[in-house]
Formats: C-alpha cells, structure tokens, sequence
C-alpha cells in the first residue's frame, strides 16, 4: 500500500465477505476475506485455544479490486448496506445487501456496487461526511432500504435507495431528504 496511505475508516461486507478500506489516498479498496473467514472457520476449539500460546499461519487477505479517480478527497466514511430482515418482503427495485457507500471529505457521497463500479452519487451534503448508515425501514409492509448521513455542514440527510414507482414517493423518488440542520450561531443570537 504504500506510506501514503492512512486508512481513515473501513467496514466489512458479510455477504460477499470482503473488507473495504478507504483514506487519504482517496482510493477504496476491497479485500477478499473468504479464505481467512474458511481458514477462522475450519478450526477446532483445541486449535482456537492454541492460538493463544502460539500464533499459526493464516491466510493473508488479497485486494480484489480498487476505486480510484472517483473520489477527489480523503475518504473519511464507508459503509454497506446489511442483509433486510430474515423473511422481509423487500421492494424489487432496492441495491443488493451489500452495497457499498463511500464518503470524501469534500461531502461527495457515492453508491457503489460489490465490484466497485459507481451506481451514482448522493448529492446535498456540501462539505465533510461525518457518518454513513444504510438501514431498512418497513414502509406498508414492504421493506426500503435508506441511506442516512451526517456532516460538518450541520446537516443531517436520508436517501432513499428504492424508487418506489408503484408507491406514493413520502421521501421523494431518488432524491434525499434534508431531516435536520443545526441553527447558526447567528441564528441563535437573534433569538
């Protein structure tokens, strides 16, 4: 990697099994976990407990792939959506579980697939990502899925991630949602 890279945050995929790491070279990379998640997997408990006394070869995480080029600032968030619940019915037109959300610290937003190719990007926040969380939330029993955001620009958002054509639009179709902006000082003074 490199003495130019800090990485600034990361999150694994369970569902692909892979870890994505994002930072300063403004780069998300994603490493393939399989083999040390078989490898954790396949031992015993006398193998887990000799662990402890004496460290064992394991298989070393491989990159699998790169986004380079799309983010112009240091990553300061990523995130993927989670599984929706165990037996949900989930709109059709959703991101598979899994999708990646990469932030930069200029407040640019990108939805990503597994395989890092850029789906579009979550426009509204104007500087500094702070945090990311895609989640579901059951709508008239069918399961949505959201991204909510949080930046330095004192603005909290939600983006739906679900079109939801057959559907009365209450977040609006593919846009986002300005939920919270903090008042500013000056704001306050006049108050």
């Amino acid at each position: 990697m490199g003495s130019e890279m800090c990485i600034r945050d990361r999150c694994v995929d369970p569902v692909h099994c892979i870890l994505y790491a994002g930072g300063n070279d403004k780069t998300v990379r994603a490493w393939n976990l399989a083999p040390l998640s078989k490898w954790a997997h396949d031992l015993d408990d006398a193998a887990w407990a000799a662990l402890a006394t004496v460290p064992a070869p394991c298989p070393v995480p491989t990159v699998r792939g790169a986004l380079q080029g799309q983010h112009t600032r240091p990553i300061v968030c990523i995130s993927s959506l989670p599984p929706p619940p165990h037996g949900a019915a989930v709109a059709n037109d959703v991101p598979e579980p899994g999708t990646v959300f990469s932030a930069d610290s200029m407040g640019r937003v990108l939805q990503v697939t597994p395989d890092l190719s850029v789906v579009r990007e979550l426009n509204g926040h104007e500087t500094s990502v702070n945090d990311i969380k895609p989640v579901w939330r059951e709508e008239d029993d069918t399961w949505m899925a959201h991204v909510w955001t949080a930046s330095s620009d004192q603005s909290v958002r939600c983006f739906p991630l679900s079109s939801q054509k057959d559907r009365p639009a209450r977040w609006g179709a593919r846009s986002s949602c300005l939920l919270y902006t903090s008042p500013s000082p000056r704001d306050l003074s006049t108050s």
